[in-house]
């Protein structure tokens, strides 16, 4: 049986309607909030339709609502910036799998090389893999 509607906070709303769901950006290699068209509601198989710039996408119904972030024209444009990529504090970043550890070395490694000749050179390698690290664990956070 398919139906033409999903309930969001209480409320129904139709085949057709924009919504915005966090999706992995291709170009920008990053989750942010992306315009969408809701398709239909197969209950049987308990998927979720949807389209994204002409194509259609399915997901089961926890991962759709996880990904919805909001009902277009319900969101205010006060609040899109806030919800496109997600704001970075010191406290977040450690708050992630391996991050305090690998700020607590990278920090041992710069101090302990300063008693070395190629000081230099140690830094900018530590500063090379701890950036790329950080990143990598960021951007799997969502934070970019």
């Amino acid at each position: 049986m398919v139906q033409e509607y999903f309930v969001y906070n209480g409320k129904q709303y139709n085949s057709g309607t924009l919504i915005y769901v966090m999706w992995a950006s291709s170009i920008t290699r990053t989750m942010c909030k992306t315009l969408a068209t809701f398709g239909e509601h197969n209950v049987d198989r308990n998927i979720y339709t949807f389209s994204i710039d002409g194509y259609m996408h399915s997901r089961s119904e926890v991962d759709f609502y996880n990904m919805l972030c909001g009902i277009y024209g319900e969101i205010s444009v006060n609040n899109i910036g806030n919800l496109i990529h997600k704001k970075l504090t010191f406290n977040d970043e450690i708050e992630i799998e391996g991050m305090l550890v690998s700020w607590i070395w990278y920090i041992v490694i710069m101090a302990v090389a300063i008693i070395f000749k190629e000081r230099i050179l140690i830094w900018v390698f530590a500063s090379i893999i701890f950036f790329s690290y950080r990143n990598k664990k960021l951007k799997e956070a969502g934070y970019k």
